[in-house]
């Protein structure tokens, strides 16, 4: 009986001292299989690690392979979910963990499209993406790696909507706002948001990454890449940093404090299309 008092006793510690040398050095998450280590043993969880990446601790090349002996250890170990401090009291094998964090209830996300009309749906990630979906089906984009869109058909539909503002008010000028547009792309776990500004002389982008406070350490750039109409390939790319908001950040003035591009029209009128896309920056 002492001795297994004593076990006990121990067991607390021990595990949580193992748990911390489980965790992947540059995200401070646990880390999941696969597994890797650079040249001189340091593992990194499969997010983090980059085969033609320097180490952060040592400075070698992070081109070893599988530490497999991690593997199997770490998934001995039951996790708390990452929304422990927002409430979550589940826990969970490492192989589930991220299952449970995906649609975890805890975490709430307020519909993306709220953002210029009155829709004020929230929900946990995966009913928002349902919602949107749903209820605004055509400007919904699940699973795509892309948004490809065709000048001419959006000019058609946005021109008639300048119009018929400018009509109404004559005092509008060339760079005043006339229109508004947004789109959401949903890739994964990730959702991303696409603002379209429309004046009289061109077209401004934002784009946002709809995070959790404990994913702001991913950063992620929106590229838009034009595909001239004359027979060439001479594409034409722009990047910009994708910015994060979190599930309370949502204001009206997100367009004035962000990156963003800015697309003259003759540009657009030269395209055949454009593509926007995400991409992680390392």
């Amino acid at each position: 009986m002492t001795e297994f008092c004593f076990q006990r006793l121990i067991a607390h510690p021990v595990e949580s001292l193992i748990k911390n040398e489980l965790r992947c050095p540059k995200c401070r998450d646990p880390m999941h299989p696969p597994i890797h280590h650079c040249e001189k043993g340091h593992s990194y969880c499969n997010l983090c690690y980059k085969s033609d990446y320097d180490c952060m601790l040592c400075g070698s090349k992070c081109s070893g392979g599988r530490t497999h002996h991690l593997e199997r250890i770490v998934t001995l170990f039951s996790y708390p979910c990452k929304y422990f401090n927002k409430g979550c009291r589940r826990t969970c094998k490492i192989q589930n963990l991220r299952a449970h964090e995906k649609g975890c209830q805890t975490f709430k996300i307020k519909c993306p499209f709220g953002l210029l009309d009155d829709c004020l749906y929230i929900g946990n990630r995966q009913q928002t993406v349902f919602h949107c979906q749903l209820t605004h089906t055509s400007k919904t984009f699940v699973g795509n790696e892309k948004l490809r869109f065709c000048p001419s058909k959006l000019f058609v539909e946005k021109i008639t909507n300048i119009q018929e503002i400018m009509e109404k008010n004559r005092l509008l000028q060339n760079e005043d706002t006339l229109y508004q547009s947004i789109y959401v792309l949903c890739l994964d776990d990730i959702i991303f948001v696409v603002m379209c500004y429309f004046n009289l002389k061109n077209i401004k982008i934002l784009t946002y990454r709809i995070t959790s406070p404990y994913e702001l350490s991913d950063e992620y750039e929106f590229v838009i890449t034009f595909f001239p109409g004359n027979g060439t390939d001479d594409k034409q790319v722009l990047r910009e940093k994708c910015e994060n908001i979190g599930d309370s950040e949502y204001s009206d003035s997100l367009e004035f404090n962000k990156k963003n591009v800015i697309i003259d029209f003759n540009l657009l009128k030269s395209c055949q299309y454009f593509d926007v896309k995400f991409e992680k920056k390392t």
